[in-house]
């Protein structure tokens, strides 16, 4: 008994050891190799940078060049508490932070198979598939996001409830409130699930305690959209809604837009069409990826549907065709209630190996359409990402850029000045009050400019190179540097002590 107890925690490490180097292989490797970008690891580093030294933030890294508080771009004060770790690993910090939010989150569906299952080795297998779903690879290549540590901690949430450990329920929601500001719409939305088909996960729930983390979610969702945030916003725009800004200017319009037009709720899911152009094959294959990976289990536990529907609209509302897809941070919430899924159906069938046979299938299905998505994408849309994940690839691991001479000179740039720069070298420039998206140049003393042509975001080659031009005609900048991957500006008559 003690050797086969012995072998499980084994296994169990040795699974969570090969994803965290795995996850790193994605995540450090391409930040490393300046490939995160100022929207938005930009952002986040800028943001704990400076909570990490007492100070507030400034988000300031707009592509429009508007400023306004961070907490008035994303409220997000997770951020705020992690900050202090900004000491120790510098601009590394949430990526590093992300992927043990992910390692944690798998540990937290284990324990809730093991809960269910009452199988050690069902429930690795189960933990196995949570690793292999698309969504997280997709989110690791893409920088990093607040709401992934919230959906993270989804499987902790439904842990906690299924034991009736309602303080320890309650914690773990308010981390997940305070993750991003449309996390508490989600738990809200679980917590309904709950209420309405929770006994399957819990057959001695509490409907009153369900009541009440849903309407709590639900009131600090309206709080921090109709209070909080406009205030810390003021006059600037609200750039959260700008995706569905096509149905209204504020969260009432949008809902009163919905309501005004029901059959829209459905299309939106599947119709594409956006302008001149269709991209209904996006939206197919998002629902392709979450079906084939365990989501087609939704239609055996509906409760789990009913989950995911701020989710679903999130994505398929947007008007914005990357968020429709498999790639980039727009899919994480799906993984944990997929995983759950499978337990359900899982808790359906009596005999252990039928369990194990199908947990398998399950796990060996999502591994490869995963990686074959993921690293041979058919649509030509997405072919910008492919280096951000295949890990497999030498190009991976090959960078144009001659990433110790470019640490050298940003790291060489003082601390209390403000720059603009272009997307990629915006994650490492941290270390200052306002740091500025080129072509916005504005009191910034330093100018740092991308010579690569995909580096140019948010402008295209052609704007790049007019402003480019009317800089250097510019005579109150002067060409400090140039090398073969940047051009280093300086104010004119700039004395750095």
């Amino acid at each position: 008994m003690l050797k086969k107890v012995a072998t499980h925690k084994i296994v169990f490490w040795g699974i969570l050891i090969t994803f965290a180097v795995i996850y790193s292989l994605i995540s450090i490797v391409n930040h490393y190799n300046l490939r995160t970008n100022a929207l938005d690891l930009g952002m986040f580093n800028h943001a704990i940078y400076n909570f990490s030294h007492f100070k507030s933030n400034a988000f300031t890294l707009s592509v429009h060049g508007n400023e306004l508080n961070y907490f008035g771009d994303h409220f997000s004060p997770i951020t705020a508490f992690l900050s202090p770790l900004y000491h120790l690993f510098g601009s590394y910090t949430l990526l590093i932070v992300q992927i043990f939010s992910i390692l944690f989150g798998g540990v937290g569906i284990y324990k809730v198979a093991q809960h269910k299952l009452k199988s050690n080795w069902l429930s690795l297998l189960i933990m196995l598939h949570f690793f292999c779903i698309w969504a997280i690879t997709s989110a690791l290549s893409f920088d990093f996001h607040t709401n992934v540590i919230g959906a993270m901690l989804v499987p902790w949430l439904l842990y906690y409830w299924m034991k009736n450990q309602f303080s320890n329920t309650l914690i773990v929601l308010v981390v997940i409130w305070i993750c991003k500001e449309n996390m508490a719409l989600f738990t809200a939305f679980i917590a309904l699930g709950l209420w309405v088909g929770g006994k399957a996960l819990n057959p001695s729930k509490n409907w009153k305690f369900d009541g009440l983390l849903c309407l709590s979610s639900l009131l600090y969702f309206v709080i921090v959209m109709k209070v909080i945030m406009p205030a810390f916003q003021g006059d600037s725009e609200i750039t959260q809604l700008a995706k569905y800004g096509y149905m209204g200017n504020s969260l009432g319009e949008i809902i009163l837009y919905l309501f005004e037009n029901p059959s829209y709720i459905i299309s939106s899911l599947f119709d594409g069409s956006w302008g001149n152009n269709d991209f209904t094959a996006i939206k197919l294959e998002t629902h392709f990826m979450i079906l084939a990976s365990g989501g087609l289990l939704f239609f055996l536990s509906p409760q789990l549907l009913i989950m995911l529907i701020p989710i679903y609209y999130q994505k398929f509302l947007a008007a914005d065709n990357m968020v429709w897809s498999i790639g980039l941070h727009y899919n994480i919430e799906f993984v944990p209630i997929i995983s759950v899924a499978l337990i359900l159906f899982l808790l359906k069938i009596r005999k252990t190996n039928l369990q194990i046979g199908i947990a398998m299938v399950f796990f060996i299905t999502t591994t490869l359409l995963s990686f074959a998505k993921l690293n041979n994408r058919e649509v030509p849309y997405y072919s910008f990402q492919k280096p951000k994940e295949n890990i497999f690839k030498i190009e991976h691991y090959i960078t144009d850029y001659d990433v110790k001479e470019i640490k050298s000179i940003l790291k060489s740039i003082p601390n209390d000045v403000n720059v603009s720069t272009n997307n990629l070298f915006a994650p490492r420039l941290e270390k200052r009050e306002k740091i500025y998206f080129f072509p916005y140049i504005k009191d910034a003393v330093y100018v740092i400019l991308d010579k690569h042509k995909h580096g140019h975001y948010p402008l295209s080659d052609e704007d790049f190179e007019f402003k480019h031009e009317e800089l250097k005609q510019n005579k109150l900048y002067t060409l400090k540097l140039e090398t073969n991957d940047l051009w280093l500006y300086e104010k004119t008559g700039y004395d750095y002590q």
